[in-house]
């Protein structure tokens, strides 16, 4: 959808048009309208935050985060949760999403085969506990954020996706219980040592501070 008719379309009434569609139980069909809707809301605030705000549409999106009979929805359900927190930034967006329960979702999506989708969970995760730390905390700790921090971070992770690995260890690294849980899961370890790459020197002082800060507890 281009830029410039995004506006208009969803002045049209698009979201209105569609919205109810997602009850339609077939695959295909969910595919295209939810890959429709991310493209629409895509530097649309207002769009992002009508639609993150509707619980009933978040936990479709959990529940079609874990289906096993259409990848490309369980793809774009994942995608969707990551792309209405990022463009509506919104805190009782972010709220809704602790609700659902999409942040379980979203810790597994770091560990998603393709780099785009690591930066779009992380920077998800980043925003979301930046606003709403002390409500995701329990669900962050549930899930093992750790433990996926740990198994994304590997010799040959990509540099974008390391940095963006590193806002959210900063952003988590605020909490005193998710300090310990990151020490415990070897979190500092693996970010060192990654770190040692040529390529990756710009970001080493950066990751010696993260790593003090988590081994002081």
């Amino acid at each position: 959808i281009p830029s410039q008719n995004k506006g208009v379309i969803l002045a049209d009434g698009l979201l209105d048009a569609v919205y109810p569609m997602l009850s339609v139980p077939t695959f295909p069909v969910v595919f295209k309208l939810l890959g429709t809707l991310r493209m629409a809301i895509d530097g649309q605030e207002a769009a992002a935050c009508s639609l993150g705000r509707k619980a009933d549409l978040i936990k479709k999106l959990v529940s079609w985060c874990a289906t096993e009979d259409h990848p490309g929805v369980q793809g774009e359900a994942n995608r969707l949760l990551a792309w209405l927190i990022k463009n509506s930034r919104d805190r009782e967006v972010m709220g809704c999403m602790v609700s659902c329960g999409a942040v379980s979702r979203l810790v597994t999506m770091m560990n998603a085969e393709h780099a785009v989708m690591q930066i779009e969970a992380l920077l998800a995760l980043t925003l979301l506990t930046a606003m709403r730390m002390v409500d995701a905390e329990p669900s962050l700790l549930e899930a093992k954020v750790g433990e996926h921090i740990k198994n994304l971070v590997n010799p040959h992770i990509e540099k974008e996706v390391f940095q963006n690995v590193l806002a959210l260890v900063g952003q988590l690294a605020t909490s005193g219980d998710m300090r310990v849980h990151l020490l415990e899961s070897g979190v500092p370890k693996v970010l060192s040592a990654v770190s040692m790459r040529e390529n990756l020197a710009d970001v080493r002082d950066h990751v010696m501070r993260l790593a003090s800060m988590i081994d002081s507890g």
